[in-house]
């Protein structure tokens, strides 16, 4: 599926399109000089019965290619994120984007980097961006205002955030505790009971 967007947007846009790619790439910690689509290079793709083709990226100081089979599952997770909000951006199309654990795979300051870069591109978008993890270095890096909290009691969901719940949030902010802390404390639950 990425294949195919990358595809899409580069007939769309070209150079604008890799170009936005690549500096999106480094400002989340990979350091690339190209990015294209082509047959794997780590296996032999000869018999297969059609065109096999992946994402290839050039990486700064590398002596090859790295074919999207040889790229670090975090690496790979960050140029498909990039690619499709990326996308969104340059067709000025909404979409929401839904990244479950988006820690995974990456080192703490990437996972950082990649958070505050996906922040920034949603706020100057249409893109929704949905970010779910149980990391506390993620949950610390994102400011709570920007939370919501899912309470689940049988079938019925409740959505906690900064909206709804004002007072617990702000009576939060004033402990000079981490982001992390608010769950570990369960926070929400314990204040709901002291602000009614």
């Amino acid at each position: 599926m990425v294949v195919g967007l990358f595809r899409l947007a580069f007939t769309k846009y070209g150079e604008i399109f890799t170009s936005s790619l690549i500096q999106d790439l480094a400002q989340a910690g990979y350091d690339i000089e190209s990015i294209n689509i082509g047959a794997p290079i780590s296996f032999d793709v000869s018999q297969a019965p059609g065109e096999l083709v992946g994402l290839n990226v050039k990486e700064t100081g590398m002596p090859g290619i790295t074919d999207q089979v040889s790229m670090s599952q975090g690496m790979f997770r960050v140029v498909s994120l990039l690619i499709h909000i990326n996308y969104c951006q340059l067709s000025n199309s909404g979409a929401t984007i839904l990244v479950d654990d988006i820690g995974e795979g990456l080192d703490f300051d990437r996972s950082c980097k990649l958070i505050e870069l996906l922040r920034h591109k949603a706020e100057a978008s249409d893109v929704q961006l949905i970010m779910s993890t149980n990391d506390r270095f993620v949950m610390n890096h994102v400011p709570l205002d920007e939370w919501s909290l899912l309470q689940r009691d049988k079938n019925t969901v409740r959505v906690r955030n900064a909206a709804n719940s004002r007072e617990i949030f702000e009576s939060f902010r004033f402990t000079g505790l981490s982001n992390f802390s608010f769950l570990e404390m369960d926070f929400i639950n314990t204040s709901e009971e002291v602000v009614h």
